[in-house]
Order: structure tokens, then sequence, then C-alpha cells
């Protein structure tokens, strides 16, 4: 699902179609004319979290400007300071998951680039210990 349907689609997801997870791709760097998610201060995410799983459905949320790529320079701030955020705002809660990078690289693999994801978890790390 899409974090602008809000949570107008809650009941058909879980009753209707019996979803147990639901996947919200997040957009920090303003593609597909999306805001970032802090733009609305995590309003919507928290809404869409607060629906299902109090239902005890499984929300996961990604980062989704690039696929097949890999957030770099400025970009790969951007994406840190939203994992930092996410983690704050969600750490409590067991049934938010984080997806960190839509599909990094595809079929050109960049150890250097995974190295730097693998950054993000530790980066994450000191929010939930």
């Amino acid at each position: 699902m899409f974090a602008r349907e809000g949570i107008s689609n809650v009941d058909s997801y879980i009753n209707t179609w019996g979803f147990n997870t639901i996947r919200v791709p997040n957009y920090l760097l303003g593609s597909y004319n999306q805001p970032h998610p802090s733009a609305d201060a995590y309003a919507t995410n928290h809404q869409i979290v607060d629906s299902f799983t109090s239902q005890g459905t499984v929300v996961i949320f990604d980062a989704h400007d690039i696929s097949g790529g890999y957030y770099e320079g400025a970009d790969f701030e951007v994406l840190k300071d939203y994992w930092r955020d996410m983690a704050q705002q969600f750490k409590d809660n067991p049934n938010v998951w984080f997806n960190l990078h839509n599909e990094p690289g595809n079929a050109t693999a960049n150890s250097e680039q995974w190295v730097q994801l693998d950054s993000l978890l530790f980066c994450l790390s000191s929010h939930f210990l």
C-alpha cells in the first residue's frame, strides 16, 4: 500500500484480503511527488501503524526512492536520518519492521555500498539496545 492511501483500506486489506503484513514504501527524496514522511512529523506513518498493528498486522516500511542503485552522498545522509527517526518513533512496537533499502544494486552489486548499508544497522541498533 502507499502511505498516501492513509488508513482508508485497512478493513479491506485485513478482513477482505486476509493480509497479515503490509508493506509501506516511504519516499525520502521527493520521488513521485511524495513528501518526506517527516513533512507531517510522521503522523501518516503513525496512523498506518496504529490502525494495522492494533489488529495484529505487521507493517513494513521501506525507503523506496532508489531501486536498482544505491543512496549515496547527501542522499545517504537523508536515508540515515530517516531510519534514525523511524527507529525512535516505532522502537517499542514489535509489529513495525524496516526494509532499509528497496532493491539495492539489483544486478550491479557493489561491496562498498553494501558495507555502507550495513552501517545503517549499527546506526539503528542504538535505538533498540
